[in-house]
């Protein structure tokens, strides 16, 4: 149930690259990326599956990222979303909870833990 190794190499790429280059140098790579990403999560997230369903299709198959439907923060909140099996989950990160008292939970591998860490070291740096 893992992400193909083709899609989790663009994403190590604009994780180490993307933070220092131009979005528009990115632009029909990123769409491509998050489209698989996106197809991935639906095909493996019953409860995503069932958000992306009820968007508006004009919205959720736009030819332009910025486009592409949001979810809610609030979902965090009230649903475990996972696209991994449990035993694939290596962490689990959870929100301050300050304004509902209740936590936002999100869900990682190792890999995906590996990728936010490094993520957070480029924005931080």
């Amino acid at each position: 149930m893992s992400i193909d190794h083709k899609l989790q190499a663009v994403i190590d790429e604009f994780v180490s690259e993307g933070f220092n280059a131009s979005l528009s140098a990115f632009d029909s790579r990123l769409k491509a990326m998050l489209d698989s990403i996106n197809d991935f999560h639906v095909s493996n997230c019953p409860e995503f599956g069932a958000f992306v369903a009820s968007v508006d299709e004009s919205t959720s198959t736009s030819s332009e990222w910025g486009k592409l439907p949001y979810l809610p923060t609030s979902i965090f909140k009230g649903l475990s979303l996972r696209s991994v099996s449990i035993d694939e989950i290596f962490r689990e990160v959870q929100s301050s909870a300050t304004s509902s008292g209740k936590p936002s939970r999100i869900f990682l591998d190792r890999a995906n833990n590996t990728r936010w860490t490094r993520s957070l070291l480029k924005i931080m740096s």
